[in-house]
């Protein structure tokens, strides 16, 4: 399907029965139910319960195929591929597709989840673009953002609230602004129970996983959400500075020295990504947000140090005037970043920052001396 793209189309009739069947298919999954006697001769002596009636105990339990729960990810993740590359010959099938989709974001196993979550949104992208005029479509786009932003803050599973945070996202990015407009604000309080550390996953003990582990999936969570509230910035552009004020003191606080790693690494890169996003919208913001970038430069993170020098350079060219009296303490700043021992891509960074300093006319007296080093240095 991604070579073919609208090819694919002939083998819609035959691919999509087996698809649909295989994400209704339960064969794989057979429950339990039988007794045990509890006063088997051979451990009699271990029995001192004189309570006949709770001799006889029910045991209930599951057996499930492994290769089921991976043949429905697999189908449902060929449904999304087909969403995006098979074109108008996909709409009758997308239907006939959407409900166990649905039904798959509420599936017991965590990665049939997660792939469900990320397939309906893209089946929300395909609705509305290839069958707009269908009065369903509000009400599925309705369904599916519900879902959703409810998956992100209440699944007990990181992996699947990191799915359903690509998801929103992705719901961002292949429906119109217009038709996003109301789900705003549910998908921002959604993000932001996730960057606050309060969904349900992240107030969970990580029993089964180290520390080291549970701290990657941690970081994982914290990065997908970021690059989730990022995409609904991108989507609306500067018509988003409005409810960007309202989450800005959440990234002030996450991009505080005193915040871990994952916090700060998230707070700057959402601060800088959505600051681009916003362009000249972000005036009103930019002396705080400065700041926060200024301090991160000299942050003992490299993953600080990249996103601050890469804001930088955003602000300078999405507000010149404004970060002009600064250029000098700038300059100043981004010079240990330049030097050899430093990591590469914090150095792409701080070059990339000067240029865009250079490109918007943000120049001072320290600017003819940076530039050869940077480039004698890079």
């Amino acid at each position: 399907a991604e070579i073919l793209e609208e090819g694919i189309s002939e083998a819609l009739p035959a691919l999509v029965p087996k698809i649909y069947h295989t994400l209704h298919n339960e064969d794989g999954i057979l429950e339990l139910d039988r007794h045990v006697n509890t006063t088997s001769t051979q451990f009699a002596g271990l029995n001192d319960s004189s309570d006949e009636e709770d001799d006889d105990q029910a045991v209930r339990g599951m057996t499930v195929k492994t290769s089921l729960t991976d043949e429905k990810a697999s189908a449902a993740h060929l449904a999304g591929v087909l969403s995006k590359k098979a074109g108008p010959s996909f709409i009758q099938h997308g239907w006939q597709l959407f409900e166990p989709i649905l039904h798959g974001c509420s599936y017991f196993h965590d990665e049939v989840r997660g792939q469900s979550a990320k397939t309906a949104a893209l089946f929300c992208g395909f609705f509305t673009q290839h069958d707009a005029a269908n009065p369903k479509v509000q009400q599925v786009l309705g369904e599916v953002a519900g879902r959703l932003f409810e998956m992100t803050t209440t699944d007990d599973s990181k992996e699947v609230c990191s799915d359903s945070l690509t998801a929103v996202g992705t719901l961002f990015e292949v429906v119109s602004p217009a038709l996003m407009a109301s789900y705003v604000e549910g998908a921002s309080q959604a993000i932001m129970t996730v960057l606050t550390e309060k969904a349900v996953c992240q107030t969970l003990a990580d029993d089964e996983d180290d520390d080291e582990e549970s701290e990657d999936h941690d970081g994982q969570v914290m990065d997908t959400a970021a690059e989730a509230f990022e995409q609904v910035a991108k989507c609306f552009g500067s018509g988003f500075a409005q409810t960007f004020a309202t989450f800005l003191p959440v990234f002030t606080k996450m991009a505080k020295p005193s915040k871990a790693d994952n916090s700060r690494v998230a707070g700057t890169g959402v601060l800088a990504e959505v600051s681009k996003s916003l362009g000249p919208a972000v005036s009103p913001y930019l002396n705080d947000i400065g700041a926060i970038m200024m301090r991160g430069l000299g942050d003992d993170s490299q993953l600080v140090r990249r996103n601050c020098a890469y804001g930088c350079g955003v602000l300078a060219m999405c507000s010149p005037q404004q970060v002009l009296p600064s250029v000098n303490a700038i300059l100043a700043a981004m010079q240990p970043l330049l030097q050899k021992n430093e990591e590469a891509g914090v150095r792409d960074n701080a070059v990339s920052a000067i240029c865009r300093m250079i490109q918007a006319g943000v120049t001072g007296e320290g600017t003819p001396g940076a530039l050869p080093e940077f480039l004698f240095k890079t």
